[in-house]
This record gives C-alpha cells, structure tokens and sequence, in this order.
C-alpha cells in the first residue's frame, strides 16, 4: 500500500521538478534510474537536465552539431574521454 502511495506521489511532481532533482544524482548512478518508469525516464532525458551536466562535467556550452541532443553530447564525449 505504501509503495503505491509513493508511486502516486512521484507522478503527481511535474516532470520538471523530478529532472531538477535527478540532476544531483551523479551521472554514473543516473543510469540505473532511467529504468525507474518511463515517467522517469522522460523527467531524467530532460535536455536542459543534459545541458547542464554537459557543462558541469564536461565544460561544453555549446553543441557543435544541433542535430544532436544534450544526451547524445555527453554521451559521446563521456565516452571518447574514457578511450583517451
């Protein structure tokens, strides 16, 4: 019963404020919350959430392709500095 009132509570959070919160788990753990629910999943795909993990993290305040999402940026250079 009590699991279903906390499911019911986090809804009822504009995805918004949940991508606000989801921002000060760190990246490596935020993962694992993609799989949550898919109300989640959207609040924590936020681009504006990415952006700013993008510059916190990564320095980048700009996309160089605008093709791309915040998500694929942190992403792909998350990655490419791994391999380095």
């Amino acid at each position: 019963m009590e699991d279903k009132l906390k499911k019911k509570m986090l809804r009822s959070l504009p995805a918004e404020i949940l991508s606000e919160v989801f921002s000060y788990v760190p990246t490596r753990e935020i993962y694992r919350c993609l799989f949550i629910s898919k109300f989640c999943y959207h609040a924590i795909m936020k681009d504006l959430a990415w952006q700013e993990r993008c510059a916190r993290d990564l320095h980048i305040t700009s996309l160089v392709d605008e093709r791309l999402t915040w998500w694929h940026t942190y992403k792909g250079l998350s990655l490419l500095l791994v391999l380095i």
